[in-house]
């Protein structure tokens, strides 16, 4: 009787090598057999690829051991295939595959092993029988279900091809090779499997050019920022620890902006823009856009002091900070020069993080000599029901908005204020009516025309009654 066998068995191994996808020589001399043995991702081995992505725990891996077979006297085969157990258990193994006699005997026996880290596989035809295996590309030898057990590691894990699996009934190590008609031969190569986890989408700081930057405000971005209050921080983006940084400001009109070599105390010392790295090394940082005050006669410089980055960081004694409101050049700005250590503590100003939310250094904190007047929506004092007139309407509109809260045209109470006193009550619908009817005298500005309130006072307009 014609009989086949094989033997499964799971068993232990040794620390795996070092992962490869790639096909790799395992075999040299006259004694090789000029295939290669390969594992498979898939339940069909044509077009299977050698290496998955994108796997995590508890997902299901098949693979299989392929075969493009061009020798036409194959009586039998064995191989190890080890596995990394921490991360994959074998489920499932399938021999029922193959193209073969009906009356080939096959049988698969697990060996002792806990976890189990590999299995081996061996084929051996009865040597009555004359079958082998066909010649035929995509060959499936032996189908193996595994289940994930734990994450990918960040390097992938592998299924490989390896001489020193020992089988669980006590026979030696099962070695990869062939039985070609009577005689031994080994695969000159192997394609070993690997497994990859889930792709991990590294997130960076999105603005642009912030390895190195200085930036208006307390935050990394592209936008103007608008300065609403009587101080404001200027922050800083350093790829690398630094030691050091300097910086010219200049303000133009209402808008203060870093400037390179065009502030400083004389047309031989104006300050550059830099971050001294950790090395010793000039970097010049990105700068975003021009950032405004909207307040041309309130922000002139009083005090440039540390931002709350630097404070924190030693003792002031060991740090040099050097600040000039009153520039020679380049002015009406200020020029700050810092080092982080002129006594040889070691402090360094650390690395930002490159991650999405562009962490910054609070470096310096500008005081400006007086508040800041931020400008309100522009109104037209009296319009109560904005068609751009002045009439009765007007006057019905303004009573009705005080009193019965109605008629709501505009959400505007510096529109309904018509005589300025930062009061709403009947006087001013009288005011309007008494300049309509009566010659009286003009309502304060903004009046018949669109702009905002000149004395700025505590009435609020959130909604525009007019153009401008």
């Amino acid at each position: 009787m014609k009989r086949f066998f094989a033997f499964l068995a799971l068993v232990s191994l040794v620390a795996s090598a070092p992962l490869s996808a790639q096909e790799r020589g395992f075999c040299e001399g006259d004694t090789c057999l000029d295939e290669t043995l390969e594992v498979r991702f898939g339940t069909e081995a044509a077009g299977a690829p050698n290496m998955i992505q994108d796997v995590k725990m508890g997902d299901t891996v098949n693979a299989l051991v392929a075969l493009n077979n061009s020798t036409a006297d194959i009586k039998g085969w064995s191989f190890g295939l080890k596995h990394d157990p921490a991360v994959l258990a074998v489920s499932e193994v399938t021999l029922d595959g193959l193209t073969l006699p009906d009356d080939f005997f096959k049988e698969a026996k697990p060996a002792v092993g806990d976890p189990a880290p590999g299995i081996v596989v061996a084929f051996v035809a009865n040597i009555i029988s004359q079958a082998s295996l066909r010649v035929e590309n995509d060959i499936a030898l032996v189908k193996i279900t595994y289940d994930v057990i734990a994450a990918i590691p960040a390097e992938g894990t592998k299924l490989e091809f390896v001489n020193d699996l020992v089988p669980s009934n006590g026979a030696p190590p099962t070695a990869v090779n062939f039985t070609v008609g009577t005689a031994t031969r080994t695969p000159a190569r192997v394609h070993d499997g690997v497994i990859m986890g889930e792709a991990v989408v590294v997130e960076e700081c999105a603005v642009e050019g912030s390895d190195w930057a200085f930036y208006f405000g307390s935050a990394a971005t592209a936008d103007d920022y608008s300065i609403t209050e009587a101080s404001f921080p200027i922050s800083m983006r350093n790829m690398t620890d630094s030691l050091g940084f300097s910086m010219g400001v200049q303000r133009q009109g209402a808008a203060f902006t870093f400037e390179n070599e065009v502030v400083g105390t004389d047309e031989d010392r104006k300050i550059e823009l830099i971050i001294t790295d950790g090395a010793g090394t000039s970097q010049t940082p990105s700068t975003n856009a021009a950032n405004s005050t909207l307040a041309a006669d309130a922000n002139n410089i009083k005090e440039v002091a540390l931002g709350s980055s630097l404070a924190a960081i030693g003792n002031e004694g060991d740090s040099f900070l050097a600040v000039d409101i009153t520039p020679g050049v380049g002015g009406p700005g200020f020029t700050a020069g810092y080092v982080v250590d002129v006594s040889g503590t070691g402090a360094v100003i650390p690395a930002t993080a490159d991650v999405p939310d562009c962490p910054v250094h609070e470096i310096l904190v500008v005081t400006l000599d007086s508040e800041i007047i931020v400008p309100g929506t522009k109104f037209s004092r009296g319009d109560c029901n904005g068609d751009g007139k002045i009439n009765v309407t007007d006057g019905v509109v303004c009573a009705q908005n005080i009193f019965l809260n109605n008629l709501e045209f505009f959400d505007c109470d510096d529109m309904l204020d018509a005589n300025d006193d930062e009061t709403l009550d009947a006087a001013d619908p009288i005011m309007i009516l008494e300049w309509i009817f009566l010659n009286g005298p003009a309502l304060p500005d903004p009046f018949r025309t669109c702009a905002e309130d000149p004395a700025g006072d505590g009435l609020d307009c959130a909604v525009s009654n007019c153009e401008a």
